[in-house]
């Protein structure tokens, strides 16, 4: 949670994250499959219980791994915008999990949910019950085709080294919003602005924010 709230003093109050759920239906916050390369554990997410994560696992620099409800309450609390990236597969169940989670948090309208799984986004999108539907966008390294991608929202999501102006001014033609990934030298994110694009995820939100006008 340290880097959001060092996020947060810069200014950067639009926070990108991984979500997986744990053997017993916990959503956590956690990027990779396996625990290895981030924490003191070893294994699958998806293998380990919640209180299992909580006694025994550490990320590199002490924390606990965040829960998500830990995550949206901070996020309400500083005043952010949330992108959700799915991790996992998803079911019905996990959606209802997933959902009223958002929900209670009072965060419906600060979240995105996103995945490069088109089935996970379109199950997401396709909630029956009004009151905890969320916006949904389809990651793609490459870009889908406008209408393809209106299909699972009002984003489109892709690498910043696939945003040409022309691919950037179809997509707001459709009425798509533009974002990308993962552009981490100042140069790089420069370029993804001049080709228009309309939010740039990444990992030196702080540094960036310090020296320009451009987050909120």
């Amino acid at each position: 949670m340290q880097a959001f709230r060092a996020a947060a003093r810069n200014r950067a109050l639009l926070w990108e994250t991984d979500l997986r759920f744990t053997s017993d239906g916990w959503m956590v916050l956690m990027h990779d499959t396996t625990l290895s390369r981030t924490t003191n554990c070893i294994g699958y997410v998806a293998h380990r219980t919640a209180r299992s994560l909580s006694r025994n696992c550490r990320l590199d620099n002490g924390q606990r791994i965040p829960s998500l409800g830990s995550f949206l309450a901070e996020a309400k609390h500083q005043g952010a915008t949330v992108l959700l990236e799915l991790k996992t597969e998803m079911t019905r169940a996990r959606r209802s999990l997933l959902l009223n989670r958002i929900a209670a948090a009072g965060m419906r309208r600060q979240i995105l949910v996103m995945s490069f799984n088109a089935e996970a986004v379109r199950l997401i999108a396709s909630e029956p019950v009004t009151s905890l539907r969320v916006p949904t966008m389809m990651l793609s390294g490459t870009g889908p085709d406008a209408a393809t991608a209106k299909r699972w929202g009002r984003s489109v999501g892709l690498h910043y080294t696939q945003a040409s102006r022309a691919k950037v001014a179809e997509y707001h033609a459709a009425g798509l919003k533009v974002y990308v990934w993962t552009p981490n030298t100042r140069s790089d994110i420069d370029s993804a602005r001049a080709a228009g694009v309309d939010v740039v995820i990444t990992d030196l939100a702080a540094a960036y924010c310090r020296s320009r006008t451009v987050c909120r």
